[in-house]
């Protein structure tokens, strides 16, 4: 069954931050989530989520450690204790890890470091360090019962950040090797990066435990744009995937609105 997850940092941010839950609450929808926590009071989000009911999706390893440097693995454990201590207070069971970017420049296609042979080899490094930290965490994310997601940007948006292709995200993903480590797979990002939504996603589900919508072109709200949300959300559920769809778009107008079409195309995909 699929289940909605409200990034609250876009949808309802005329509130104040633990009001932005209650709103969540009062559109009827069971989960929300937010990016980095330290710039939050926790205990008000935990009071509001408690008195809703609400399960938080996810949020992010907070502050972010760069994992492309080659040093990063100790500071890395150590941010993602703390971060764990805040999945604990939240009950979240998913925690969002940034991997940063290399200077490239805005607006480059995500192959273009191809063509550069000393850009190939020094991603192939930062792979290999990226997949020594993960593979660090794996004990910890374990034993505390929650999977750490990594997520694949579009470089249009997000020029030179290290991971821009499902494929290369789930290539990372076999070599780290642990059920501990998933992929986020955004539709907005996989549609600017490479297209071909569905057979990126059925054919690797296995590795995929989170998903977020946002239409293209500019995060519209789900079913306004070019992407055929039906189709994708029905062809991932009858591939067994089976958990949140969390909401990351930019609302134009009522927020409240913006969640129906989203909300009746997963009612339709669950059955409902």
């Amino acid at each position: 069954m699929l289940e909605l997850s409200v990034c609250i940092e876009w949808i309802f941010a005329d509130r104040d931050f633990p009001a932005r839950i209650d709103a969540v609450a009062e559109a009827g929808l069971p989960a929300f989530e937010f990016w980095g926590w330290q710039d939050k009071d926790l205990e008000p989000i935990r009071q509001r989520q408690q008195h809703h009911g609400l399960a938080v999706g996810t949020v992010s390893l907070d502050p972010p450690v760069n994992l492309l440097e080659a040093e990063a693995t100790g500071p890395f454990l150590e941010r993602l204790d703390e971060s764990l201590a805040v999945a604990r207070k939240l009950d979240c069971q998913t925690l969002t890890v940034d991997l940063h970017e290399i200077p490239f420049g805005p607006g480059q296609a995500w192959y273009s470091y191809l063509t550069d042979a000393r850009q190939r080899d020094l991603r192939l490094r930062h792979r290999d360090q990226i997949v020594r930290a993960l593979k660090a965490a794996v004990p910890v994310a374990e034993y505390a019962g929650v999977t750490l997601l990594v997520e694949p940007l579009n470089m249009l948006d997000h020029g030179g950040y290290f991971l821009a292709t499902s494929q290369d995200g789930f290539e990372l993903i076999r070599q780290v090797d642990s059920p501990a480590v998933r992929l986020l797979f955004d539709f907005y990002h996989q549609q600017l990066t490479e297209g071909n939504l569905i057979s990126n996603l059925t054919e690797n589900i296995d590795l995929i435990a989170y998903l977020h919508v946002a239409d293209v072109p500019d995060r519209r709200v789900p079913g306004t744009g070019e992407i055929n949300f039906l189709n994708v959300l029905k062809a991932a559920r009858e591939a067994g995937y089976d958990g949140y769809v969390g909401l990351e778009y930019q609302p134009r107008g009522d927020d409240r609105a913006s969640l129906e079409p989203i909300g009746q195309i997963v009612d339709e995909v669950n059955g409902g």
